[in-house]
């Protein structure tokens, strides 16, 4: 999606449940959106980076969310 969300698995949950994965955005993080190639629309400078920058930071790490 973008560098300031990510997609959390809950472990505890069947694989494929829908309840088995959550979009959690990361608060007072604004980062670039990503184009649609389909739309004909490009990428911000550094959307890209800041995309992969968190995934390599987090994949396959254990995270803890608070929801409010």
């Amino acid at each position: 999606m973008s560098g300031d969300c990510i997609v959390v698995a809950d472990d505890a949950l069947p694989f494929g449940s829908p309840l088995a994965e959550r979009r959690v955005n990361l608060s007072s993080i604004r980062c670039p959106r990503l184009g649609n190639p389909r739309k004909d629309e490009k990428s911000p400078p550094y959307a890209r980076e800041a995309k992969d920058l968190l995934r390599t930071r987090l994949i396959g790490r254990q995270v803890w969310t608070l929801l409010v």
